[in-house]
């Protein structure tokens, strides 16, 4: 799986020790992991010239979307984390969003299916991994790769758009979650 990492470019020394034992778990797991490294200081990218600075970020960019899936550290917060967190999330790229502090809550306008939010401890190695097998396997089932148009009657979409309401998610995500919930009681 293609894996891209995000963090926060404004990180001490203990945090980006923290980025490293991040991208050797995804790739102990034979993961091919994308991320900038070394992150350049803050600084470095303030003094950049615009047009660098643009081009810089639509590489970075095209080469998140290119990923099947990302993993963002977003114990130090940034605008730009931000914007990269919400393009994944629009372009429908399962996120793990990681995270040392207690988590206060993103600004995210409604739910979403592909983000899964764990606080991790530098300490406890095992359950960073574990926090990051059980995401591949999430993202690996909820990567939507093939499209197919269902006929439904009007009490079906009637019953849809009502549960779509009272839930918060759209239909094609209640149908789908309906989909996971049978596969998984099938492999059981």
């Amino acid at each position: 799986m293609k894996v891209f990492f995000l963090a926060s470019n404004a990180a001490d020394k203990n945090l980006r020790a923290s980025y490293k034992k991040i991208v050797q778990a995804l790739r102990s797991e034979g993961n091919e992991v994308f991320y900038q490294q070394p992150l350049p200081p803050t600084e470095e990218i303030e003094k950049m010239p615009k047009k660098k600075s643009e081009m810089r970020a639509k590489e970075f960019l095209r080469d998140m979307l290119q990923c099947d899936c990302v993993v963002f550290d977003g114990t130090r917060s940034t605008t730009g984390g931000g914007y990269y967190l919400c393009m994944a999330l629009q372009h429908s790229l399962p996120v793990l969003y990681l995270t040392q502090n207690e988590y206060r809550g993103l600004y995210i306008a409604s739910s979403n299916r592909l983000l899964k939010i764990k606080r991790y401890y530098t300490t406890k190695q095992d359950e960073l991994k574990n926090t990051i097998l059980d995401f591949l396997k999430f993202a690996n089932k909820k990567k939507l790769s093939n499209r197919f148009n269902l006929m439904i009657s009007d009490s079906m979409d009637g019953f849809l758009n009502k549960v779509s309401q009272d839930y918060g998610t759209s239909k094609a995500d209640f149908i789908r979650d309906l989909i996971y919930t049978k596969m998984e009681k099938i492999d059981k």
